[in-house]
């Protein structure tokens, strides 16, 4: 599960997997912890920013739709130089308000600050320097992540000039940005500053939790919902497959239901005999019971099942959000939930099919009577129950899972899934945080559908596998008390803030 990093990506570290990091996490998706003096720039019904927006109107800077600073919140002001180790200027310039853009093309350094590859690594693509010749300024590097006990040998190749680096693309120097510790050739759809009708040329670095990814992109007062740091509760950027700047999360699990709303039940397709839902897996070290893998092969054709269900979920999301008037960051990130969604569903599929020995896949999903929400009272008690509630418990089971867990495969696997979907639990609370403040009245209804929520969740379920727990599976016993620690430790002190908020 593990992969190389490509060009614009490098290696980062995995965030810690505790309650109060998912706690703080969710409170910054609200607006609060974290990211309370930054304010939150989806928090109008349209759009603009409550406090802390993008800048302002060149005047007072109050209003909460103007931002804090009082600037001109569309153009670079007072850009100064930054400069390379030895003091020569990159060609980049950071502004008054932290927005770095690029001014001029200049030579970058060739220097690969590094650790060098020993030839003693597990996974050896190249044992020194001298074997990465595809392209000039070639490194051997070790690369270890702290998620997997593999370490690998692999060429990375600095760039000098944009010449060095493909059609759409330049050469971002180290230091320019967090995320790439020597020159390195990013994704850009502009060069310089002259390029771009605003006259800036931004760059973005985004962490997502799995890696740095840096793009280089016009910078379009109209679309853009920040310009730094400073405007956002986590991260100012741009993600993958994005033209704007946008309000990110850092970190990048067990999937959102999609429920019929007639019964409140969860819906999920048939599992079928088909083959081309399978991702490719690494080798799998399986149950050598036979009884135990067969539980073990229906306890991932059911995940399997709720992940593809999660697709159709965050689809009828979608819909809701457009039908309440939501700002487009919201959206954004529903959609890539979607995509997300589908890797998951792929990947439990393929667990269950070596498991079960025969291909498994999902059948058709019976959608019954499942419309979007017409009204933001029904919406908000669909986000509480199947995401602010079950998402959220989910990454903590995920994340839990990974930690018992021994099989590499599978635990990078679950690990994988974790991060994703502590990322949608921030989008649940963060689109909590916008309908309560756009429909105040709703808070005794979200009070309501919590606990009834949290009633539901801390039951534990009926399934009760005993000595799986090498492979991520616990006891019912188990599962109560990890459910029970997530909901006391992050759902309801996440509960209590946005409810007071």
């Amino acid at each position: 599960m593990t992969s190389l990093p490509l060009s614009g990506s490098s290696p980062a570290p995995r965030p810690p997997a505790g309650p109060a990091s998912l706690r703080l996490v969710l409170l910054a998706a609200l607006g609060l912890g974290l990211g309370a003096c930054g304010g939150d720039k989806d928090a109008a019904d349209d759009g603009t920013a409550v406090g802390g927006g993008v800048g302002g109107d060149g005047t007072d800077g109050t209003d909460g739709t103007d931002g804090t600073d009082g600037g001109d919140g569309d153009a670079c002001v007072d850009p100064t130089d930054i400069l390379d180790a030895s003091g020569a200027p990159t060609g980049f310039q950071r502004c008054a308000d932290g927005a770095i853009n690029r001014a001029a093309a200049l030579p970058a350094p060739a220097d690969i600050d590094a650790t060098r590859c020993a030839g003693t690594e597990d996974v050896l693509d190249c044992t020194a320097d001298t074997d990465c010749d595809g392209a000039p300024n070639g490194a051997c590097l070790v690369f270890a992540p702290d998620y997997s006990d593999t370490s690998t040998c692999s060429c990375v190749y600095a760039c000098t000039a944009d010449a060095d680096c493909d059609t759409g693309e330049l050469c971002l120097p180290a230091g320019i940005v967090d995320g790439n510790a020597w020159s390195t050739c990013i994704p850009a759809d502009c060069t310089v500053d002259a390029d771009c009708d605003s006259g800036e040329c931004g760059v973005s670095t985004y962490n997502d939790g799995c890696g740095y990814h840096q793009t280089a992109t016009c910078r379009e007062p109209a679309a853009d919902e920040c310009r730094a740091e400073a405007d956002c509760a986590d991260q100012c950027g741009v993600a993958s497959g994005a033209d704007d700047f946008a309000c990110l999360s850092t970190v990048c699990d067990i999937g959102r239901p999609f429920t019929d709303p007639a019964t409140g039940q969860a819906r999920t397709a048939p599992v079928a005999p088909r083959d081309d839902w399978r991702a490719r897996l690494g080798a799998l070290a399986l149950p050598a019971d036979p009884e135990a893998r067969a539980v073990f092969a229906a306890h991932w054709a059911r995940v399997a099942r709720m992940e593809h269900a999660s697709v159709a979920s965050f689809a009828r999301f979608t819909l809701e959000l457009m039908a309440l008037g939501a700002p487009p960051a919201l959206l954004r990130q529903a959609q890539q939930a979607a995509v997300d969604e589908v890797e998951h569903a792929r990947l439990a599929f393929a667990v269950a099919s070596a498991a079960a020995g025969r291909p498994v896949g999902p059948g058709a999903l019976d959608l019954g009577a499942a419309p979007p929400a017409a009204t933001p009272a029904q919406a908000l008690v669909a986000l509480v129950r199947e995401a602010c509630v079950s998402e959220t418990v989910g990454v903590m089971e995920a994340r839990a899972a990974a930690q018992r867990c021994t099989e590499p495969t599978l635990k990078a696997l679950l690990e994988t899934i974790a991060e994703d979907e502590s990322r949608h639990a921030a989008l649940a609370w963060q689109t909590l945080g916008w309908l309560l403040r756009t429909h105040p009245g709703l808070r005794p209804a979200a009070a309501t559908a919590f606990e009834a929520a949290i009633a539901g969740v801390l039951d534990g379920g009926a399934d009760d596998p005993q000595g799986l727990a090498d492979w991520g599976l616990v006891d019912r016993a188990t599962r109560r008390a990890d459910r029970a620690r997530a909901v006391a430790l992050v759902v309801r002190p996440c509960m209590l803030a946005a409810l007071g908020s």
